[in-house]
């Protein structure tokens, strides 16, 4: 992925296949793959995430140009400058591949929290382009085209799929009970340990866990009573 990403994002197969070879040697890489830890499947979805919102960035790109080239015959009968749209410019139709990328980057983040900065992040990366792309070919309104017609539709598929994506990770935890933790909350509350707040049979204190015997809290409270009396 690393050499295809490289190849596409500086249009150079050396440069790509560099990119490859550099991350074949890296030490820090070479550790993690051998480690049991889930930054190397966090940074395994991010990757692939933004390889399809690179792959989606470029057909993007196409799309716009065919638009521009298919419109300059009208643009010269009507005498408009040939580098400018009107209006918001067009719509870009179904973007497959940044589906691709929202279902990468939920199981990012039911791999590990820290991937929903990734999310947040690609999201707005991938609305940037647009803008900037809608710029380039000369859309008169480019910011607010780009908002309305690239960035609500981002919003629209990648968060919900992403959080889809996420939920669904976990339907093996949530569809059974041998999950780790699973029966942690009923188990906390038949020992009496942990850190759910309960309420002493005899003082009637509500603490996070009572550090005392039952007896003696009883003393202790027969004792405070007696004094008040006296």
């Amino acid at each position: 992925m690393i050499a295809r990403i490289g190849r596409r994002l500086f249009g150079s197969t050396l440069l790509g296949c560099t990119a490859a070879l550099l991350l074949a040697f890296d030490g820090h890489h070479f550790v993690h793959s051998r480690t049991g830890l889930l930054d190397l499947f966090v940074m395994f979805w991010a990757l692939a995430a933004f390889g399809a919102l690179l792959i989606d960035r470029d057909r993007t790109r196409l799309r716009l140009a065919r638009h521009l080239a298919d419109g300059e015959p009208e643009r010269l009968r009507r005498r408009v400058p040939s580098a400018r749209l009107p209006g918001f410019g067009p719509w870009l139709g179904l973007r497959p591949w940044r589906f691709v990328a929202a279902v990468c980057l939920g199981l990012c983040a039911g791999t590990k929290w820290s991937g929903l900065f990734f999310l947040a992040v690609f999201g707005l990366m991938t609305v940037l382009w647009d803008l900037g792309a809608r710029r380039a070919v000369g859309v008169r309104r480019w910011v607010v085209g780009g908002l309305l017609k690239d960035g609500l539709p981002a919003f629209l598929v990648m968060v919900p799929t992403a959080v889809a994506v996420y939920l669904a990770s976990w339907t093996g935890w949530f569809a059974t009970r041998g999950g780790w933790d699973r029966q942690w909350g009923r188990s906390t509350r038949a020992s009496g340990s942990g850190s759910c707040p309960t309420r002493c049979a005899a003082c009637g204190t509500t603490t996070r866990r009572c550090t005392t015997s039952t007896s003696r809290c009883t003393r202790r409270t027969r004792t405070r009573r007696t004094r008040g009396r006296g």
